[in-house]
């Protein structure tokens, strides 16, 4: 009984060191999220998020390496694309041509809501665009990485059309991008939407997903127009007869 009890207690300790790890590792990533709001990143030290999450700066070294580490580790809990990334990885045959256009409809209907609700992200990627850094561009990788499986997928859907859904959805993202921050920055309308308005952003939204069904729309539709086509017409068009 005495064996069992002390088994029983270190397994228990061990479980208590393990709640105080994840504890400690969630107080310095939020901490490095404060600290970089309020310093910038090129002015983000270990020893003041450490210091704001009261915990020793060595912690930042066990748990995360280095103080990149940790930020990377923040910057990957508020990017959008990323978080996405591991939520359809969950769901590995959720990736398929009879879904791909409700996963393109969301995903980028979804990725403005958040971007326009999220101000930490903003601020990420006003960090992105506008300073060269060896985190953010570790971040941007890592970013282009963890969609590359979706972005193939979307591609394929695509093949012979002409219709470049990876362009689409640079545009898209891009705009999304800008259109909030000259919102968040400016008093003036941008191509006399105000973003400010709940009804502005629908309208924006409601854009996005008619950008994509045209897309896909367009996408069928030649699709159908090949499929009418007798054996051989192309071989006869090389040979020059209609």
């Amino acid at each position: 009984m005495a064996i069992k009890r002390l088994l029983r207690k270190s397994i228990d300790d061990d479980r208590a060191v393990r709640r105080d790890k994840e504890k400690t590792k969630r107080k310095l990533i939020q901490s490095a999220g404060v600290v970089l709001r309020v310093k910038g990143l090129n002015n983000t030290t270990s020893a003041e998020i450490a210091r704001h999450a009261g915990v020793d700066r060595k912690l930042i070294n066990r748990y995360f390496t280095n103080l990149q580490g940790l930020l990377e580790a923040y910057v990957i809990q508020q990017d959008y694309w990323l978080t996405y990334a591991r939520e359809l990885r969950k769901e590995p045959g959720s990736v398929r041509a009879n879904h791909i256009r409700e996963i393109c409809i969301s995903l980028l209907v979804n990725q403005f809501t958040y971007f326009y609700e999220n101000v930490p992200m903003q601020n990420l990627i006003m960090m992105e665009i506008c300073s060269k850094t060896a985190l953010m561009s570790s971040i941007s990788r890592i970013r282009e990485d963890r969609g590359a499986e979706f972005i193939k997928a979307a591609e394929n859907y695509f093949v012979g059309t002409g219709i470049d859904i990876r362009a689409i959805a640079t545009i898209a993202i891009a705009g999304t991008y800008y259109s909030v921050l000259h919102s968040r920055n400016n008093d003036s309308t941008f191509c006399g939407l105000n973003l400010r308005d709940l009804q502005d952003r629908e309208r924006i939204r409601e854009g996005l997903r008619s950008m994509i069904t045209l897309a896909f729309d367009a996408a069928a539709a030649k699709k159908s127009v090949e499929q009418l086509k007798p054996p051989g017409h192309e071989r006869a068009r090389n040979y020059g007869i209609p």
